[in-house]
């Protein structure tokens, strides 16, 4: 197959990281692969970083092209499936397939989160071939589209091995972009009550700088900034995960991509009970769900348990050793055998 994938973040986002994941994947086992993104040096760099060939084809100042521009490309190289990881892509890759004529041409869409429920995003998800969900249930808006709809559990790749024990250092890691809805603010309200514990936190990504000093405000506030490294980007990020206690997500549905990267460094994970957390987190056992209500006291409960309890600890062990994670070509090969289905 001759698969183009489509990205319009320039972020080092769930979306981005996935579809990097997926085109090296797709590339190993054989098929032709065109990752488009938008005009930013970073963005193209994590791409040609792992030996994947990028275009610049993704206008943000110019939405107008783009159709035309990937249309060119369809037809010129053959292209037989398009992949799009957001609403707005998604579009693209609709109007781009009908504007290249070409019938055995199939759009498919992986909804890193549901943007909208709009008219217009129900007519462009209608105008594709199928949907691939990362979680079993899907809004009801969704139910209604007439469109094939396929649903694969994150599987992230990870390099090594997974660590043999949870980190000694009670080292609590947040991966990913700073943004108000990782509820950076609870979590230190949460640990700033772990009395007798002797924690780190660790903050991979970056952020708007509105988003970011409020929080290192916020850590001066509850007397914890000493005990907060903030990291940025790191590409050995999978590597800082596998030395954590615990990770922290709070971003809900969007933040599920980050529960797999945890889960598969053998590391348990602490998240939000919003949509699709449950098929990832067994409740105490590989993590914990806590409710939004009264999250920071939620939370401090979770991360005690997760730091200190060794029966938690051992009852993780044994999670882990029934549970053992999937290899992740498993996982590609089943997105290749979807994408098969619909040629």
């Amino acid at each position: 197959m001759n698969i183009a994938y489509l990205i319009d973040s320039g972020r080092w986002d769930p979306a981005t990281l996935y579809t990097r994941d997926i085109a090296c994947a797709m590339k190993r086992l054989g098929h032709d692969v065109t990752v488009c993104i938008p005009r930013n040096n970073a963005l193209e760099q994590l791409f040609n970083s792992a030996e994947l060939n990028t275009r610049r084809t993704i206008h943000t100042n110019l939405p107008f092209f783009n159709p035309y521009i990937l249309s060119g490309m369809i037809k010129k190289e053959g292209i037989s499936i398009v992949h799009a990881n957001s609403i707005r892509t998604a579009s693209i890759a609709a109007r781009a397939v009908e504007l290249s004529g070409k019938n055995d041409v199939k759009t498919i869409l992986t909804p890193h989160c549901y943007e909208n429920d709009s008219q217009i995003a129900r007519n462009i998800i209608t105008s594709l071939d199928a949907l691939a969900t990362h979680s079993i249930e899907t809004p009801h808006y969704l139910k209604e589209i007439p469109i094939r709809v396929f649903a694969l559990r994150y599987s992230i790749h990870s390099t090594g091995q997974p660590a043999q024990e949870p980190s000694s250092s009670n080292t609590i890691t947040v991966n990913g972009a700073i943004t108000p809805e990782k509820h950076i603010d609870k979590l230190f309200e949460a640990v700033s009550n772990l009395d007798g514990i002797d924690y780190r936190i660790r903050i991979i990504g970056e952020g708007k700088a509105a988003h970011v000093m409020p929080l290192k405000q916020a850590a001066q506030r509850f007397d914890i900034a000493d005990r907060i490294e903030w990291l940025g980007n790191r590409p050995d990020a999978l590597d800082l995960i596998k030395d954590s206690a615990v990770g922290v997500e709070l971003s809900g549905e969007s933040g599920l991509y980050r529960v797999a990267e945890f889960q598969s460094a053998g590391v348990p994970v602490i998240a939000s009970g919003s949509f699709g957390a449950d098929r990832y987190i067994n409740d105490g056992e590989n993590g914990f769900i806590v409710a939004s209500d009264d999250l920071a006291e939620k939370l401090t409960e979770a991360l005690r348990t997760a730091l200190s309890d060794r029966t938690f600890l051992n009852r993780f062990k044994a999670y882990r050793e029934n549970n053992p994670i999937e290899p992740y070509d498993n996982y590609a090969m089943r997105l290749a055998s979807i994408y098969s289905s619909l040629l």
